[in-house]
């Protein structure tokens, strides 16, 4: 059959059902989620006997790496990249060698990520509707034919392939969960709680165990699969290094250290900054908190390996910015044993000298023995060589604005990085030293956002920009999307915790946790004065601004709607004096009160925080004291509304409410 009449048949048999050939599974019940088509195919149209789906070879068909926006998949000769693209609200399928696009299928949702079964089907999840969508290719240059969807908790991120490649993992951000989700007609998905925003994880090579990577608090959990037990542990590191008792001015990263960047930032208009050196021989013990953490791969020994950044977020007391006195800002590879996910090297992870300083995608090239990491704040894919020894930069390879994803093809000594920032596609030759070879432009389906929206998004992840920081941190580094990393920095102030800015914005001022701050203008100054920073303009305020409206928080709906409500009806009771404060669509009165939290013998005021999506923001209160809300509603009492009265249910279910929020 000629491609351009399979294409016409396709269409017409799009309101068919596409019976699904996966191998049943002996032990997991089927989930009961209906399918769904995609925009392609939801028109009426005479039902017609389906096409065989396209036998789709995964190039990452052992599962090693954690799925992200890009996939790699080989039929009929051809190499084909699919792409969650999130802008457009579709899967495009495209030819990596010919690089051109071939289809696109619309989903009516935001993907977040994509990738290929050894059966051949094609799994996309979507952040927007919480759901794990199998879709099935029967032309190159046609959308896919969606099987079947199967529901997970909310926003789903981040998946891998489990041994004989029997089950997906499925990693729920906003949801906090992981889901062990069959990929046969037989079975449910069993979901297992976990610390707030998984980000990344893989599947050990036995399928015992999982390893999970979360964006915020600096940890990880090693989750046994068999039993659904969940271990988690501080990524934290412990250094000891000189104590630093003068400055000296000492030469900003060289020419060569920032290749690649000068497209995305502005040159640097300083050719030094102040750095600490040592007069004596006194030694410190400085504790350094995961975060960025994004990606995880799995080598052929079986260890796992995250990129990360390590921060210093400095003492438990005033300092004069944001972290320690250095303003330590060191990206690192973690690594995890294979056999027991313990976690190797705990005395100094294995740094690298490196501009990466926003990781997102990550993917090993094992022949070369090296791992590429996506770094989204510099355009750039830095290239580490990895060894038992450690690890240390090959090369920095200049690519489009916004590297987020990168999945490599090892037969064919290549790597594929999909830029969200500029839509584009480029080839990484891995013959030799890695080079850019290629780069293909993905144009819009969609309506473009405006162009504050997307200048705003590249200067909020901009690495190294003068008018952000000194150290080279970017609004990103401590909001990733617009969130919170889940820690508390030393500041003017004392220990302060990071806030969610999503959701959080319009209608909330004054800013900062003083309240000094009348607008986002003076909050930005203030800010990236104690970052070090040259300080932003009009313009670069309004546009961050506009990037920061145009993110939307996942659609959840309660556990318990009858707790809830009862919960609801505790907030708002007059005794229990929660909405007194906490008032209208904003959640907060816009005031600042003395809650007796402040420093001893000093006392203070703090603004009144919305509770805008406050159960995805741990810890709480401005210094982070409290790791839950069970705690926080328990050791505020007083202070900050009456809880002591209420009842352990009550307690539940106002936490219930607040979990609504």
């Amino acid at each position: 059959m000629k491609r351009s009449l399979l294409a016409t048949t396709l269409l017409a048999l799009c309101s068919c059902r596409a019976q699904t050939v996966e191998p049943p599974h002996p032990s997991m019940p089927v989930s009961s989620a209906s399918p769904m088509t995609t925009a392609e195919t939801a028109k009426a149209q005479p039902a017609l006997p389906t096409l065989p789906a396209l036998p789709l070879e995964p190039l990452d068909a052992a599962g090693t790496m954690s799925a992200g926006a890009i996939a790699l998949a080989r039929v009929a000769g051809r190499t084909l990249s699919f792409i969650a693209d999130a802008d457009d609200r579709a899967l495009v399928t495209f030819d990596v060698d010919t690089r051109v696009k071939l289809a696109s299928t619309s989903l009516g949702m935001r993907p977040s990520a994509v990738l290929v079964t050894r059966a051949g089907r094609v799994a996309v999840l979507g952040a927007d509707d919480a759901h794990v969508h199998l879709m099935m290719l029967v032309a190159v240059d046609a959308a896919l034919v969606e099987e079947r969807s199967i529901e997970v908790p909310a926003e789903p991120v981040a998946a891998a392939l489990v041994a004989n490649d029997d089950a997906l993992l499925v990693a729920s951000r906003w949801g906090h969960a992981l889901s062990i989700v069959p990929l046969s007609a037989s079975g449910h998905p069993v979901s297992i709680d976990l610390p707030r925003d998984p980000s990344a994880v893989v599947a050990s090579a036995d399928g015992k165990r999982a390893i999970v990577m979360h964006a915020a608090g600096s940890n990880a959990s090693v989750v046994e699969l068999a039993t659904h037990t969940v271990t988690t542990g501080s990524l934290d590191r412990r250094v000891q290094r000189p104590v630093f008792n003068e400055m000296l001015m000492m030469p900003r990263p060289s020419a060569s250290d920032l290749a690649g960047f000068e497209n995305a930032n502005p040159a640097p208009s300083q050719t030094s900054v102040p750095m600490p050196v040592a007069r004596k021989p006194q030694v410190e013990t400085v504790n350094l908190r995961a975060d960025q953490t994004f990606a995880l791969v799995r080598a052929s020994d079986g260890r796992f390996m995250a990129p990360e950044v390590f921060v210093e977020t400095g003492p438990a007391a005033p300092s004069g910015g944001y972290g320690g006195s250095h303003g330590t800002v060191t990206p690192a590879v973690v690594s995890f044993a294979g056999d027991d996910g313990r976690r190797l090297d705990s005395g100094g992870d294995r740094t690298f000298g490196s501009p990466c300083l926003l990781p997102r995608g990550a993917a090993l090239d094992e022949i070369g023995k090296r791992m590429l990491v996506a770094c989204i704040g510099s355009s750039a894919v830095a290239v580490l060589g990895v060894d038992a020894k450690g690890v240390k930069v090959a090369r920095m390879v200049q690519v489009a604005k916004g590297p987020e994803a990168i999945a490599v093809d090892a037969e064919g000594r290549r790597a594929v990085v999909w830029s969200t920032f500029e839509r584009t596609l480029s080839v990484i030759d891995l013959k030799g030293a890695p080079k850019r070879i290629a780069t293909a432009s993905v144009e819009r389906a969609a309506p473009a956002p405006g162009e504050d929206v997307m200048r705003g998004q590249a200067l909020f992840h901009a690495s190294f920009d003068e008018r952000v920081s000194s150290d080279g941190r970017a609004c990103a580094n401590c909001h990733p999307d617009g969130r919170d990393d889940g820690l508390t920095w030393s500041s003017p102030n004392g220990p302060m915790q990071t806030p969610m800015l999503l959701g959080r914005l319009e209608g909330t001022a004054p800013y900062g946790w003083d309240g000094t701050a009348k607008d986002l203008t003076h909050h930005l100054a203030h800010t990236t004065s104690r970052l070090g920073g040259a300080g932003l303009s009009k313009r670069d305020v309004t546009d961050i601004a506009a990037y920061l409206a145009s993110l939307k928080a996942p659609v959840t709906t309660p556990a318990d709607p009858t707790l809830a409500t009862r919960g609801a009806d505790l907030f708002h009771a007059e005794a229990v004096g929660c909405s007194g404060c906490h008032a209208g669509d904003a959640l907060t009165d816009g005031d600042t009160h003395d809650v007796e939290s402040g420093r001893p013998g000093r006392g203070g005021s703090f603004d009144t925080p919305s509770l805008r999506y406050i159960a995805r923001s741990a810890p709480y209160f401005h210094d982070g004291r409290y790791a839950t809300l069970g705690e926080m509603l328990t050791g505020t009492d007083g202070a900050m509304g009456h809880t002591s009265q209420l009842s352990p249910d009550e307690r539940t279910a106002l936490q219930a409410y607040l979990e609504t929020l």
